[in-house]
């Protein structure tokens, strides 16, 4: 891993994932490119859009990223930071800052400042982890980084799960965590036949890898979105993965009338991994 991308909104929760990813990122080594997004505010009379000019914005957001910079090489003098800010809808810009920079990995945030902007913060951290073409890992505002110890990959039958398997493997490889691959079955009788299945997985993956910290847990549960819930509050694991196949399971985690629910959420972080990563 060379470079990692942070956004950020200048917010608490941005700060909070900033300094997760530098945490997270002390015994990697890896560039931190912090970066924002801007656009022209809509002015109230056509005298305040005489009054505003991109070159002042531009230059406001590179000001709040350099401090940002400064504070962040003070307490981290081994990492080196960049900074970037870039105007257009953050989604959009966030993509394809990541893939201008050849990012490995996004690390972001998943809330803003409050209201509308807490709002569309959280909206930008779901639609990012949706689209973007590397991995993405979301933090909650409650997040601290305290090492990386167990990693819980959500799988189906898919065949891309191999593939997400090895890539896990790679990114966490620094830190040898141990890797649980979790599934579900909506009733006991399915049990015998999916640990065949997902025990041959394993295997595979651990010898192709040479990673022997591989484990496997067999749930029954006929919502997977309520034996999740229930595995994450017991287990607490330090991140959760998920493929992005799980558009359904995907959806459930970030719809904002079902988040409140997920005891979890609120300091686990979640690691989006694509087929294509």
């Amino acid at each position: 891993m060379k470079t990692i991308l942070v956004p950020t909104d200048f917010s608490e929760n941005a700060e909070n994932a900033l300094t997760y990813a530098c945490e997270f990122n002390k015994e990697i080594k890896a560039r931190i490119i912090i970066f924002h997004s801007f656009h022209i505010p809509v002015p109230a009379d056509e005298f305040a859009l005489q009054a505003i000019s991109l070159t002042q914005i531009e230059d406001s957001a590179y000001k709040q990223l350099n401090e940002t910079k400064n504070i962040y090489e003070n307490v981290y003098p081994l990492i080196e930071f960049e900074v970037v800010a870039s105007m257009g809808m953050a989604s959009d810009v966030i993509e394809l800052q990541a893939k201008k920079d050849l990012a490995d990995l996004i690390i972001m945030g998943t809330h803003g400042t409050g209201g509308l902007k807490e709002f569309l913060l959280g909206t930008i951290a779901a639609t990012v982890m949706e689209n973007a073409s590397v991995p993405v890992l979301a933090i909650p505002e409650n997040a601290v980084f305290n090492g990386l110890k167990t990693m819980v990959y959500a799988l189906d039958y898919g065949p891309y799960n191999q593939r997400n398997l090895n890539k896990l493997v790679d990114f966490a490889k620094t830190y040898e965590p141990e890797i649980i691959m979790l599934h579900f079955v909506k009733s006991e009788s399915e049990r015998s036949s999916g640990e065949a299945k997902i025990n041959a997985l394993k295997t595979h993956v651990m010898h192709v890898n040479n990673y022997l910290k591989i484990t496997t847990c067999m749930a029954v549960s006929a919502d997977v979105y309520v034996g999740m819930d229930a595995y994450m509050k017991e287990f607490k694991p330090d991140i959760m993965v998920l493929s992005m196949r799980h558009r359904s399971l995907f959806q459930k985690i970030f719809d904002r009338s079902l988040t409140k629910r997920l005891a979890y959420h609120s300091h686990i972080p979640v690691l989006a991994m694509h087929e294509s990563d």
